[in-house]
C-alpha cells in the first residue's frame, strides 16, 4: 500500500458516542485500528453515563468484509462489559455494530471498525482489457463537439471574487452545467474542480465561495444536466421523476450506463480549467466527497492534467466486491443481481479502482464508513502509482464529522494554493 508513500493518520480507536449522558464506549487491541493476519483482535464493549441500575440490553453483531456474521448476541452491559475476539487470515476488514434500544426514544448506536492488511487488499477484478481504449475512444467523442461555454454573471457572495453560471456542450446534444468562481482581480490562480456527492439538488454558492477566496479558480459541477440554481420543489420533482434511480439507468451496458455522461463532464471541466486564461498552468486540483471523491478518481484517471486529489469517503470502488466475498458499497451496482454478466461487464468500466490504477499525481484519501466500503477504497489506493496521504477514521459515518480529515484537507488546499 505504497508504505513509503502513504501517511496513515489514525483516529483512536477507543470511540465514544455521547447522547446526553449515555454513552457507547468501544475499544480495540489496537488503537490504529490496523492488524497483520491472523492476530487477535479484542473487542471491549461497555455502557457509560447510564442511571444507576438502569438495564443496558445492547445488541452487537461484528461482520468481515461488511458482510459475513462473524459474533453477533445481546447482553446486559450493565452487569459487564461484552468481550469479543476476532483473526483474520487473510486482509480484509471488519464492523462492529452495537446498538441500545432506548424506550421512546432512538437507540444508541455505534460502529467501529478494523483493517487487516490493508496493503494486500487487491481489487475484486481485474481492468478491462480495453478500458483504456473505451475511455479515450468516448473521450474523442466529446473532443469532437466544441465546448460552447455560456457564462451568466450572478452577483457575487463577496467583492473579492466574481461569480458565472457556466454550461457547455458535451455528448448526445446534452450540457455540462455548473459554477465557475474566481478571484476578482485579474491574474493567474491555481484551479480547483469541486465535483458532487450523490442525489438530486442545486449547487449552493457557498461551496465555491471559500476556495476563491483562497485564491483559487474554481469550477463547481453538478453531476446531472439540469439547472444548477433552481427552488427545492424543482429537484425533488426531478428526484421523483426522470433521475429517479438515476444510478441504475443503462446499467447493465458501458455505453448507455447515467455514469457516462457525468465522467465525461469531469473530463471536459478539467479541460475548461486547463483552457483558461488565468490558470497559472502548474496546480489543477479534484476535490469531492462520496459520489465527488468517485469522480475525482475519475477525473484523475483520464486527464493527466490534474496535479492533485483531494477525496473523502470516494464511493464507486470496486462494484464486484461480491465476487470477492466482500459487501458491496455505493452506488450498489450488483446489489441483488450479483450474477448478472451484463452488470459485471458494464461496471468494470466505471470502477474507481480502475481509474485509480491511472492516477499519478498526489492524492489525499479519507475513508471509514459502510457506505464507501473501505475495502474498496483500500484496493483503489493500492493501484494508485503516485504519493497517497490516507486517513483512516474508524469511527466516522458516511456524513460526518470527518474532523481529520478536514484539518489534512484544508493544509493540503492551503498547500497546493502556494504552488
Amino acid at each position: 500500500m505504497h508504505i513509503n508513500l502513504i501517511k496513515l493518520i489514525v483516529l483512536s480507536s477507543l470511540m465514544v458516542l455521547r447522547l446526553g449522558a449515555a454513552d457507547i464506549e468501544i475499544s480495540q487491541t489496537n488503537e490504529s485500528g490496523i492488524y497483520k493476519t491472523n492476530e487477535e483482535i479484542t473487542w471491549t464493549i461497555s455502557g457509560k453515563g447510564f442511571e444507576q441500575d438502569a438495564t443496558q440490553i445492547a445488541r452487537y453483531k461484528l461482520l468481515r468484509g461488511g458482510k459475513d456474521v462473524v459474533a453477533e448476541g445481546s447482553a446486559d452491559l450493565s452487569q459487564k462489559p461484552i468481550t469479543l475476539k476476532s483473526s483474520l487470515d487473510k486482509a480484509g476488514t471488519f464492523i462492529l455494530h452495537v446498538q441500545i434500544p432506548q424506550e421512546g426514544d432512538k437507540p444508541i448506536k455505534k460502529d467501529a471498525g478494523a483493517l487487516i492488511d490493508p496493503g494486500n487488499i487487491k481489487p475484486s477484478m481485474p481492468v478491462p482489457d480495453d478500458f483504456d481504449e473505451f475511455w479515450q475512444k468516448q473521450i474523442a467523442r466529446q473532443n469532437a463537439i466544441p465546448m460552447n461555454p455560456v457564462l451568466t454573471e450572478e452577483k457575487s457572495l463577496d467583492p473579492t471574487v466574481q461569480s458565472w453560471l457556466i454550461d457547455m456542450d458535451t455528448i448526445d446534444g446534452k450540457r455540462i452545467r455548473g459554477r465557475l468562481v474566481k478571484p476578482k482581480a485579474t491574474g493567474k490562480y491555481p484551479a480547483l474542480l469541486i465535483v458532487q456527492w450523490a442525489g438530486v439538488y442545486g449547487l449552493s454558492p457557498y461551496w465555491s465561495l471559500g476556495q476563491a477566496k483562497r485564491g483559487y479558480l474554481t469550477l463547481n459541477l453538478l453531476a446531472h444536466d439540469i439547472p444548477v440554481n433552481k427552488d427545492k420543489a424543482y429537484y425533488s420533482e426531478q428526484s421523483k421523476g426522470p433521475l429517479k434511480g438515476y444510478t441504475k439507468i443503462g446499467n447493465t451496458n458501458r455505453d448507455t450506463s447515467y455514469f457516462l455522461r457525468m465522467f465525461l463532464s469531469c473530463d471536459r471541466g478539467v479541460e475548461y480549467l486547463a483552457q483558461h486564461p488565468e490558470w497559472n498552468g502548474e496546480v489543477l486540483m479534484v476535490t469531492g466527497g462520496s459520489q465527488g471523491g468517485y469522480q475525482a478518481f475519475v477525473a484523475a484517471g483520464l486527464n493527466d492534467k490534474v496535479t492533485g486529489v483531494v477525496a473523502s469517503v470516494p464511493a464507486g470502488c470496486d462494484h464486484t466486491a461480491p465476487l470477492a466475498d466482500r459487501a458491496i458499497g455505493w452506488p450498489y451496482w450488483l446489489s441483488g443481481d450479483e450474477n448478472n454478466q451484463d452488470k459485471i461487464t458494464a461496471s468494470r468500466y466505471y470502477d474507481g479502482v480502475n481509474f485509480a490504477s491511472r492516477i499519478t499525481c498526489p492524492v489525499l484519501v479519507g475513508l471509514g464508513d459502510p457506505t464507501s466500503r473501505s475495502e474498496g477504497i483500500i484496493a483503489a489506493i493500492n493501484q494508485m502509482k503516485g504519493p497517497v496521504e490516507t486517513v483512516v477514521m474508524p469511527d466516522a459515518n458516511h456524513r460526518g464529522p470527518h474532523k481529520k480529515y478536514g484539518a489534512r484537507a484544508e493544509a493540503w488546499f492551503n498547500a497546493a494554493v502556494k504552488g
